[in-house]
C-alpha cells in the first residue's frame, strides 16, 4: 500500500512541479538540464531546512523500515522452525534410546524403521505397537516416581 501511495505521489509531484515550473517561466529560460536540476536542489534545500523531510521521504523511511521488520520477522520464523526441527529430532534419537537400540549400526536402525513404516499401515499393527509403547512409557513412568520417594 505504502509502494503503491510512493509510486502515486511520483507521478502527481512531478506533475505538478513541472506545471509550476512552466508557470513561473523557467520554460522560457534557455537553461540547461545540468544548470535547471541545480537550480531545484538549491531550492529544494532551501525548502528543507525550513520544513522538515518531505512526505515522500518520510514513507520512503517507513517503507525501509517496515521491509527491515518483514526481513527480521522472516528470520525468526525460520529460527523457530530450525528450533522445532532440531528438537524433534532429539526426541526422536532419544526414542531409538529409550528402545535400547542406541548401539545397533545406522544402516539397520534404517532398515528397521524403514520395514516399521510398511508394518504399520495394517491399523492392528499400528495399535498393537502403540500399545507396546504406552506400555514400556507407564512402565518408566511408574519407576521413575517410586525412585523419586
Amino acid at each position: 500500500m505504502l509502494a503503491r501511495e510512493l509510486a502515486g505521489i511520483d507521478t502527481t509531484e512531478r506533475d505538478r512541479i513541472g506545471r509550476l515550473a512552466v508557470s513561473a517561466g523557467l520554460a522560457e529560460l534557455a537553461l540547461s538540464d545540468d544548470e535547471l536540476a541545480a537550480g531545484f536542489r538549491d531550492l529544494a534545500a532551501s525548502f528543507r531546512v525550513a520544513r522538515g523531510p518531505s512526505r515522500r521521504h518520510r514513507i520512503r523511511q517507513q517503507l525501509l523500515l517496515l521491509e527491515r521488520k518483514r526481513r527480521m520477522l522472516a528470520g525468526a520464523d525460520r529460527r523457530v522452525a530450525r528450533r522445532a526441527d532440531t528438537a524433534g529430532k532429539f526426541k526422536l534419537g532419544g526414542l531409538i534410546v529409550l528402545a535400547g537400540l542406541r548401539d545397533l549400526p545406522e544402516s539397520v536402525l534404517l532398515g528397521g524403521l524403514i520395514e516399521l513404516r510398511r508394518r504399520i499401515g495394517d491399523s492392528r499393527e499400528a495399535a498393537r505397537l502403540r500399545e507396546i509403547g504406552a506400555r514400556e512409557f507407564e512402565r518408566r513412568r511408574s519407576a521413575r516416581s517410586v525412585s523419586d520417594r
